[in-house]
C-alpha cells in the first residue's frame, strides 16, 4: 500500500494542506516488471480548518498499471498506463 501526500499551496506560496491518496499495488502475474494499480482513498485536510475530507472510493474506485523502464539503487523510473512518466527517489535505506 502507498501513500501519495501532495501539498496545497495558497496564493502566495504558503503550505494550507495536502491531498493525500492511498494506492493499494500489486505485482502483474504476466509481466514482471508492472504492477496492477487500485485507487482505495482520498483525504484532503486543510490546514487551521475543522473540516477535513476523507473519501473511500470502493469500487469505483480507478485501476491502472505502472510499469518499471529503469532501476537502480537510487532511483526508479516508471511509466503508468495513461502515458505518464514517474521518476522516483530514495530518500534512506532500509537495513536488512
Amino acid at each position: 500500500e502507498v501513500n501519495n501526500p501532495t501539498p496545497i499551496f495558497s496564493k502566495n506560496g504558503f503550505s494550507k494542506g495536502f491531498i493525500t491518496v492511498d494506492v493499494t499495488a500489486v505485482p502483474n502475474a504476466q509481466d514482471a516488471r508492472k504492477i496492477d494499480v487500485k485507487f482505495d482513498r482520498c483525504r484532503v485536510a486543510i490546514q487551521d480548518s475543522p473540516f477535513n475530507l476523507d473519501i473511500g472510493l470502493g469500487i469505483i474506485g480507478p485501476v491502472g498499471w505502472l510499469r518499471t523502464i529503469f532501476v537502480d539503487d537510487d532511483i526508479r523510473i516508471t511509466r503508468g498506463h495513461k502515458g505518464s512518466v514517474f521518476i522516483l527517489s530514495r530518500t534512506g535505506r532500509r537495513s536488512s
